[in-house]
């Protein structure tokens, strides 16, 4: 009898580290989840900013095109 109490404290303790290790990869799990979603957030907010300095890059591009050739001295029509 005492052989039998002792695989059913055994088969007990087996069964609540198994719960333990289940409760654990689920939290886990859902902790892994939590980090996806804000690197998901993350990539859209670096895109968003990749997409802007994209767009001033280009303004300022412009904007220096425009100065230098308002800076050209302007060109006269010569006489005849």
């Amino acid at each position: 009898s005492s052989k039998l109490n002792n695989d059913n404290s055994d088969v007990q303790e087996k069964l609540r580290e198994a719960e333990m290790i289940r409760l654990e990869n689920e939290r886990l799990r859902s902790e892994l989840n939590t980090h996806k979603k804000e690197i998901n957030v993350l990539r859209g907010e670096r895109d968003s900013l990749m997409n802007t300095i994209s767009k001033l890059d280009i303004e300022l591009t412009q904007a220096e095109h425009q100065r230098m050739v308002q800076q050209q001295p302007q060109q006269k029509p010569k006489k005849k």
